[in-house]
Parts: structure tokens; sequence; C-alpha cells
């Protein structure tokens, strides 16, 4: 954000916030319009007539507008209910304008480094980051509350990704502790969770995605070292390589997450959910780690 500008990255604005905003004005902004009266919502786009001077054309510079809009005014009130993903939100809006390749000439030095301090304040004291600030106790933290402040994976691997994209050198990072807790995340059998428990246990569901995410942070984070970095010691790739094969082959898994394939059309189904896992094998192979979101 601006110096002295009233709201933090990715501000979810109020519906009263966003009239008080756009007062004065007769404009509507693109996404507020809703569709014109005369718009035919039974229009079959894909047998409609193609005339030979018709073009498929990207308007960049509206995309651009968007995703600015996005990063620098309070988000549209629909958003509330992801206030708690607004990590997520910050990697989709500052990776936009990065493939647009307007990130650093769109955007001033002070605002990439307000968005840089946003994401470390968002790093949680006991390693990984939370997904948004408004779970962070600080001084008033105890044993007790602890339990309402967990890091997750999903939102480390978008904090350090991010990180990446705007060009920080990731010193600041408490990398033993988040390496440590990534460790804490893995499952016996090899798959990782979301979160951990207030009794340490790994909570928040088996979803193999999880896994990706695991790999993408050691990734960034252990920097292609062998061995120890910091005092702790890599993960189980092993186990959780095989995790990833036994859902390959479609044998009843050890990873409770994995289901097993015994029909055709199951597999259809089921190659979506392991996608995830695969592409997470060649992690280590891989030139940058933003590629999570290729087509299954």
């Amino acid at each position: 954000m601006h110096p002295g500008h009233p709201y933090s990255i990715l501000e979810i604005q109020t519906k009263s916030q966003r009239q008080k905003i756009h007062q004065g004005t007769n404009r509507t902004p693109i996404a507020f319009k809703k569709s014109s009266s005369h718009v035919d919502h039974n229009f079959d786009l894909q047998h409609a007539p193609v005339s030979a001077t018709d073009t498929m054309l990207f308007h960049k510079e509206k995309h651009v507008k968007y995703w600015l809009r996005c990063i620098r005014t309070p988000l549209p009130h629909q958003y509330t209910s992801n206030d708690s993903n607004r990590m997520t939100l910050a990697f989709f809006i500052v990776s936009a304008l990065d493939l647009l390749g307007v990130l650093f000439e769109r955007t001033t030095q002070a605002e990439r480094t307000d968005y840089v301090n946003w994401i470390y304040r968002c790093q949680h004291p006991q390693g990984g980051f939370r997904g948004f600030p408004a779970t962070d106790f600080d001084a008033r933290r105890t044993e007790e509350n602890a339990v309402w402040d967990p890091a997750n994976i999903p939102a480390t691997y978008f904090a350090l990704a991010t990180l990446c994209v705007l060009g920080d050198d990731l010193t600041r990072v408490k990398r033993g502790g988040c390496l440590q807790w990534l460790r804490d995340m893995q499952r016996p059998d090899g798959s990782f969770g979301e979160m951990l428990g207030p009794d340490g246990t790994v909570a928040g569901g088996t979803d193999p995605r999880f896994g990706y995410c695991a790999m993408a942070t050691r990734w960034m984070l252990r920097d292609g070292a062998v061995g120890e970095v910091e005092g702790v010691p890599d993960v189980d790739i092993d186990e959780f390589v095989a995790c990833v094969k036994r859902s390959e082959v479609g044998i009843q898994p050890a990873c409770p997450e994995m289901l097993s394939v015994s029909t055709e059309a199951d597999w259809d189904s089921f190659r979506h959910l392991t996608a995830a896992y695969r592409r997470s094998l060649f992690m280590k192979h891989m030139a940058c780690p933003l590629v999570a979101f290729e087509s299954s």
C-alpha cells in the first residue's frame, strides 16, 4: 500500500465503504457491473457463426487495470467469507501482474515493500505462515489461545512464492522453524496435513495438494541443500514418494486420502486427485515452483 493508505494489502471492504469510495461518480467499476438487460443468456457461443474478420483479442490493459485495482483498493464485500484466504488472493493478484509483465513497471518500490512487509506480518512465530493477520495475538499470545492461530501449509507456500515473485531474498524467513514445522506436518504414511492441532497432531484434512505445497516449501527453503539445514533434518522423501506411487498404481494405499481405483470409470475421476502429488515428485528438478496451477 501507499504510505499512509488507510487499508492494508487486500483489505476487504464493506458495502458502505464501497458506496463511499465510488460516491460522486456515475461510472461503475467493471467488477461491480451487472449483466446488461439485453444480453441473451441462452446464446449458444459454441455454435455461433464466426466471420473471417472476427478475432479473439486479449485486452491486456483491462486485465492490468483490474489486478491493480484488486491490490490497491479494498476488495468487494462479497469477498468477506474469504478473509482467512487473503494470502492466497495475494498470490494470485501479484502473480497475475507478474505474468502480465507489469509488476515492476506499474507498482512502486514503496508499494512492493509494503506487500513484502504484509506477508512477513503473517509469519508464524513457530514456523510457517498464517493465511491472514487477524489471528495474530502478538504480545497477547498464550498457550490457551494459540490454538486459534495456526500456520497452515497452503498459506506458507503462497507466502513464500509471492515473496519470490516480488524479488525478496527470504532472509527474514524463520527457515529453521519453518522446516521443523514442515517435518512435524508429515504423517507416518508419508502424506502431509494442513496444520498442527493443539496437541501437536497433524490436522486439517488429507487433501493431496498439501503434499505439493509441502514439497514446494521444502524446495524453496532448502535450496538444494543435502542433509540438515539450520540443524533440521529433511522430511522423509522416500516415504512421501512411496505414498505417491501407492496412489499411482491404484493399489489399496497407506495414504488415507488416496482412493482405491478398481475400474476405468474410477480412474477418470481419480486422475485429478493424484495430479498434485505427481507434480510434487519433480519439485526438486523444477526451475520455478510456481507451476502449481497447471491443468491436470
